[in-house]
C-alpha cells in the first residue's frame, strides 16, 4: 500500500474544528499514511495527546477577537475582515512553501479558504456554506455567500457533515444554496470522534456542563456556571475547556475539571442524563450520536451557533438560552421538556466508512 502525505489545516477558532477532523486523521494513520497538521495553541495541545504521531506544522492564523458584547458582525466588518484577507493571502503563500518541502498528496481544509493548489487533490470540510446575518441586514446574505463561492469553488469537493434530505442538522447554513452547484457537494452525514466505550450505569451523573469557545466568552460562561451550579440537584461534572491547565476542584455536588481528553469527555457524555453546552456543531453531532438531550448556550457573536440553537428550538428538539440572560436552573427545567435529536440522524461510524470508500480509498 502506497503511503500518502495528507495535509490537514483546521480553522483555529475554538476546538470544534480539531475534534471534527480527528476521526479522519485516525483513519489515515491506521491506513499507514503520513499525516501533517497545521495548528497551534490549544488545538495543538489536544492533537499532541490524541494523535501524537502526526507531524505538526506552524501556519498563519485567522485574526479573531470576540467582543464581550453581541456586536460581533460590526466589529468583523470594520476590523477583522481586512485582517482576514491578509491572513488568507499569507495562508496561500505558506501552503505553497510547505508543498515544495513536503509534496502533499491530499489537502484537507476545515473551514479555511485557501488550502488548495492546482494539481493537488483538495477538499473542504464545512457545514457553514452560507452565513446567516442579523435580521436587520439579512437582505445582504447573498454577498458573503458569493464570497464563499469564489473561494470554495477552487476545491475538488466540499464535504458537508450533514444529511441532504429534509431531516438535517444545519438547515439553511448548507442547504438550498444560491451559487455552489450540488455536484460539488458531498453530504457525508455526521462525523464525530467518539472513542469506543460502554455506558457505566453505576457511575451515572445527572448533568454534564461543557464550557468552551474563544476568549473572553469562555471565561464569562465559566464564571456564570460557577456562581449558579449549586442550584442543581444531583451529581454534576463541569469541563472547563482549558487543556493548558491540569486541576480538579470539588464544590458541593459538583466536580470541575480544567480539561478532559476525548475519552474522558465521551465517557462523561455517555454517563450523563443531561448536557449543557455551546451549540457548536461538533458538540451537536456528538449529542446526536449518543442520543443525548441537552440545552444550548450559543457563544455571543457566533451567528452560526445562534442560528443552530434557534433552529433546534424551532424543530422542537432542544431548548436554548442566550448567555446574557442565562439562568442555569431555568434552562435545565425548560430543557428537560424537549425530547432531543431524532435517533435516525446518528451513524457517524458508518458515514466515515462510506466517505473513505467513496473519496479517500
Amino acid at each position: 500500500m502506497i503511503q500518502r502525505k495528507i495535509f490537514f489545516a483546521p480553522l483555529d477558532w475554538g476546538l470544534g474544528h480539531i475534534t471534527r477532523i480527528l476521526p479522519l486523521i485516525r483513519r489515515f494513520l491506521e491506513r499507514g499514511d503520513r499525516v501533517y497538521v497545521a495548528t497551534r495553541g490549544r488545538a495543538l495541545e489536544i492533537l499532541k495527546k490524541e494523535a501524537a504521531t502526526c507531524i505538526f506544522l506552524d501556519f498563519p492564523q485567522y485574526p479573531i477577537k470576540y467582543p464581550r458584547n453581541k456586536f460581533f458582525v460590526t466589529r468583523f466588518m470594520l476590523i477583522t475582515f481586512p485582517g482576514m484577507l491578509w491572513a488568507m493571502w499569507r495562508e496561500k503563500q505558506a501552503l505553497k512553501k510547505l508543498q515544495v518541502l513536503y509534496q502533499f498528496d491530499i489537502l484537507i481544509s476545515d473551514n479555511r479558504f485557501c488550502v488548495n493548489l492546482p494539481g493537488t487533490q483538495s477538499f473542504l470540510i464545512s457545514h457553514q456554506l452560507r452565513y446567516k446575518l442579523p435580521w436587520m441586514i439579512s437582505r445582504f446574505e447573498m454577498i458573503p455567500e458569493y464570497f464563499n463561492y469564489l473561494f470554495f469553488k477552487k476545491y475538488d469537493r466540499i464535504l458537508v457533515p450533514d444529511y441532504q434530505n429534509e431531516l438535517n442538522l444545519t438547515g439553511e447554513l448548507s442547504h438550498g444554496l444560491r451559487y455552489l452547484p450540488e455536484s460539488r457537494l458531498l453530504y457525508t452525514g455526521i462525523l464525530c470522534d467518539l472513542p469506543e466505550g460502554k455506558e457505566n450505569i453505576d457511575g451515572r451523573i445527572d448533568y454534564l456542563i461543557l464550557i468552551s469557545g474563544p476568549e473572553p466568552q469562555r471565561s464569562i460562561l465559566e464564571k456564570l456556571i460557577f456562581k449558579q451550579v449549586d442550584m442543581l440537584e444531583g451529581k454534576v461534572v463541569v469541563a472547563l475547556g482549558k487543556p493548558e491547565k491540569k486541576y480538579r476542584i470539588r464544590k458541593g455536588n459538583t466536580v470541575f475539571y480544567s480539561h478532559l481528553n476525548r475519552e474522558q469527555v465521551t465517557d462523561f457524555m455517555r454517563r450523563s442524563d443531561f448536557i449543557v453546552s455551546r451549540s457548536g456543531y461538533t458538540t451537536v453531532m456528538e449529542m446526536v450520536e449518543l442520543n443525548k438531550r441537552g440545552v444550548f448556550i450559543p457563544t455571543p457573536g457566533q451567528i452560526e451557533q445562534e442560528f443552530l440553537a434557534r433552529y433546534y428550538l424551532q424543530k422542537g428538539w432542544c431548548f436554548c438560552m442566550p448567555q446574557n440572560k442565562f439562568n442555569l436552573l431555568t434552562a435545565v427545567t425548560q430543557g428537560k421538556r424537549f425530547p432531543g435529536f431524532p435517533p435516525e440522524l446518528a451513524g457517524s461510524k458508518k458515514n466515515l466508512e462510506r466517505l473513505f470508500d467513496d473519496i479517500f480509498q
